[in-house]
């Protein structure tokens, strides 16, 4: 019956805040509902005395708990995450990444795939990258392509479609199943300037270091020209000057393989640091990392991968052209 979920949502909502109003305003008492899973935290032997008497209450008043599935500790599975409060990480729970990887590998060796399966299987990618901020950004390809083929049948699988998969089940397998949320250890600032120019068919590339206030007369830098044999996604869409957002990202990519090898790193944390560019548009997209566009999405991906292997927290501010 479609009432039963709105019924449930309001009963089940009500018992929730039943337990706010048990404990009051004069203690921290942290709960969370989603569906029919139940989430509270404890950051003292008070507060687990108070969510020991609200769970109490519930059982009483006939609150239908799964007893097996009960659980406690520095660390907790809740809606499919596993998260640990002891080792400050968040991510997708084992077992819902196994599953993604062993329909990625099944999918591969084949060469084919069925688009309703695929649709269905994005579902379960997108829920998964719901804390993998980094990797979400990939998704966007496969589902514009399985959105440009919706109801073809069993087709065969693209060439960059599998790799895409190939790339997030290797993450999912490894380390990038879940999320550190590390500390920021140090804060460097502005470190570099990008800029790009897309002039007819010339297209130039440059960036200067200026971390610690570097004059440019002292300043590493470095100016790259692409042609349509070096960089032909730089003229996919005719004139180089309908990519020139992609070119300044590639600038900003630019910088960070050119000078983070000499930037302080930290074991524990991350860095923190700025970059200036005259593009407006890429703080934004950096900021979301997001984006559906060609050739914006590939650069991005790359950018973003590299920052999280060098636990690098970039922010991209805007100056204007001429103070660039």
């Amino acid at each position: 019956m479609g009432s039963a979920g709105y019924f449930w949502s309001r009963i089940a909502g009500a018992v929730h805040r039943l337990g706010f109003y048990m404990v009051g305003d004069a203690r921290d008492f942290e709960a969370l509902l989603f569906a029919d899973d139940w989430l509270s935290l404890a950051g003292s032997r008070t507060e687990l005395e108070d969510i020991a008497g609200v769970v109490l209450v519930m059982a009483l008043l006939g609150y239908p708990w799964n007893w097996k599935k009960f659980r406690g500790g520095d660390s907790s599975g809740w809606i499919g995450y596993e998260i640990d409060w002891a080792g400050f990480s968040v991510g997708i729970s084992l077992v819902r990444a196994q599953w993604l990887v062993r329909w990625v590998e099944k999918t591969l060796s084949e060469g084919r795939v069925e688009v309703d399966d695929l649709v269905a299987v994005l579902g379960r990618f997108g829920f998964a990258m719901g804390p993998l901020d980094a990797l979400r950004l990939f998704l966007a390809p496969i589902f514009s392509w399985a959105a440009a083929v919706r109801g073809g049948g069993r087709l065969l699988l693209p060439w960059s479609i599998g790799f895409l998969l190939r790339f997030l089940a290797g993450q999912l397998a490894g380390e990038g199943r879940v999320h550190k949320v590390l500390p920021i250890m140090a804060n460097m600032g502005e470190a570099f300037r990008a800029d790009a120019k897309a002039e007819g068919g010339k297209i130039v590339i440059g960036g200067w270091e200026c971390r610690n206030g570097t004059q440019p007369r002292e300043a590493r830098w470095f100016s790259v020209e692409l042609t349509k044999a070096t960089a032909p996604w730089a003229f996919s869409r005719g004139e180089p000057y309908r990519t020139i957002a992609a070119l300044e990202l590639y600038g900003t990519l630019l910088c960070i393989l050119a000078f983070a090898d000499g930037w302080p790193c930290s074991a524990v944390g991350r860095v923190r640091l700025a970059g200036t560019t005259d593009n407006l548009g890429n703080s934004y997209i950096l900021s979301r990392l997001m984006s559906t566009k060609f050739p914006m999405l590939p650069v991005l991906g790359e950018l973003a991968v590299q920052l999280m292997e060098r636990r690098l927290s970039l922010e991209l501010e805007w100056a204007p052209r001429l103070q660039n």
